[in-house]
């Protein structure tokens, strides 16, 4: 394949998987990102490059800051993808959004919301034929480069410290935990086979719980309260992601490992 990708939030844990996937399958990248101008609230640019691809990863994540943060949740999730259809609007770019399972939830979290704000004016675009793309939704995205902050890293490191696992509520909290190798491939599926207009879930087959990951790291686990702001989550299917040739490969235990391997 071949023509020119411009990456937003190219520097972040899956935009750098994305980059380096893409130049593989032989696309020359456009990089952005917000550590260019740091102090900004939201995605701001005076002009962006012609290119046949934006995919766009950006958004402020995490619940609890979200929480917190509810105005800078709408300027980044909802404002961002806004701005950047506005630039592209009546242009050949095709655009690809990225987007979460959360917004299929309770849509509590200003999280929740303003990605489910943001992914709406995506379609509300396409749908009125201003600009062609798709939507990815992410399953719970891990691997070596994420955060550290994330639960697995974070049992990872108790395991290790000789410390409880900590578990907050009953640890029946279930995720579709999929690989950031899985993730990029899937992301470049849909920008090259995916159908105007379309939604596909980026998400593994495999379910597991948190209380699941904790016990196959160690018996001294310690349930603590729950946290304000934890999605209850129902299970999704990759169906139509599967029917453009993608199948994830990253195998849950497999991945773990390579985080057991990676945190020190």
């Amino acid at each position: 394949m071949s023509g020119t990708v411009l990456v937003i939030d190219s520097e972040g844990f899956i935009g750098n998987y994305v980059c380096h996937h893409l130049i593989e399958h032989g696309y020359d990248v456009m990089n952005f990102d917000k550590t260019i101008n740091p102090n900004m609230d939201t995605l701001y640019f005076d002009s962006l490059p012609k290119t046949d691809y934006i995919i766009n990863l950006a958004g402020l994540v995490g619940l609890k800051y979200c929480l917190d943060n509810p105005i800078n949740a709408i300027y980044q999730n909802t404002l961002g993808v806004t701005r950047l259809l506005e630039h592209i609007k009546n242009t050949t770019t095709v655009f690809i959004h990225i987007s979460t399972w959360a917004v299929e939830g309770k849509l509590e979290n200003p999280y929740d919301i303003t990605k489910l704000a943001g992914e709406n004016m995506v379609m509300s675009y396409i749908k009125r034929g201003l600009v062609k793309g798709c939507v990815c939704r992410l399953g719970t995205a891990y691997g070596k480069g994420m955060s550290k902050l994330g639960v697995i890293p974070t049992m990872v490191k108790q395991m290790k410290n000789n410390q409880p696992l900590i578990i907050h509520g009953r640890g029946d909290q279930i995720r579709q935990f999929t690989h950031v190798w899985d993730i990029a491939q899937g992301i470049i599926a849909v920008m090259e086979k995916g159908e105007n207009q379309e939604i596909y879930n980026v998400v593994s087959d495999e379910v597991v719980s948190v209380k699941q990951i904790a016990e196959s790291f160690s018996t001294n686990i310690k349930y603590e309260e729950k946290r304000e702001g934890d999605e209850e989550y129902n299970p999704i299917d990759n169906i139509k992601l599967k029917m453009l040739g993608w199948t994830p490969k990253v195998k849950f235990k497999d991945g773990v490992q390579e985080i057991k391997n990676w945190i020190q």
